[in-house]
């Protein structure tokens, strides 16, 4: 390579890595970004996939166990996986729509605040249902105390789709 190849090439190579830390930059402050309400208030911008995933990761976790668990089938019946199935899903797309509408400004801070904090709860009934079905065999007491804390979660997912306006 000659002088003018090298310079060409170190100005190409530059030019390149200067793009992708502008890239990386831009993504930075894109997920970081800042809302600015109508009425004069800000918050931070939401990831709704995020949002939701942090919020219902644990229980869809359950919901596969709950499944592949032949025995809780029988103990707890097909109706009541499937409706805990339903509210999962329930809830995973109403997370989302909050966080979009946070996003919009259309749900405000405290009505969001509420909406997580249902949600914190109802991961932790998930992990109630987890550890209380990892019991092998099934002990006779927990059957009706795991129909308890999935007819609870049930309970909280149609409560907080009701309770909270989507826009």
């Amino acid at each position: 390579m000659d002088r003018n190849q090298k310079a060409v090439f170190l100005g190409g190579l530059l030019t390149v890595i200067l793009l992708v830390l502008s890239g990386y930059i831009f993504v930075y402050f894109r997920s970081t970004s800042v809302v600015h309400c109508p009425d004069g208030t800000t918050h931070p911008k939401m990831d709704a996939a995020g949002f939701a995933t942090e919020y219902t990761g644990y229980s869809v976790a359950v919901q596969a166990k709950l499944n592949e668990k032949g025995e809780l089938t029988a103990e707890l019946g097909i109706q009541k996986l499937q409706e805990m199935s339903e509210a999962i899903q329930q809830a995973r797309l109403h997370m989302q729509s909050l966080a979009d509408g946070y996003n919009a400004c259309a749900v405000d801070p405290s009505e969001f605040n509420d909406a997580r904090n249902r949600y914190q709860r109802m991961e932790d009934i998930a992990r109630q249902i987890n550890e209380i079905s990892s019991h092998t065999p099934l002990k006779k007491e927990d059957g009706p105390l795991l129909k308890q804390l999935i007819d609870e979660y049930i309970q909280s997912s149609h409560s907080g789709s009701s309770k909270t306006s989507t826009p």
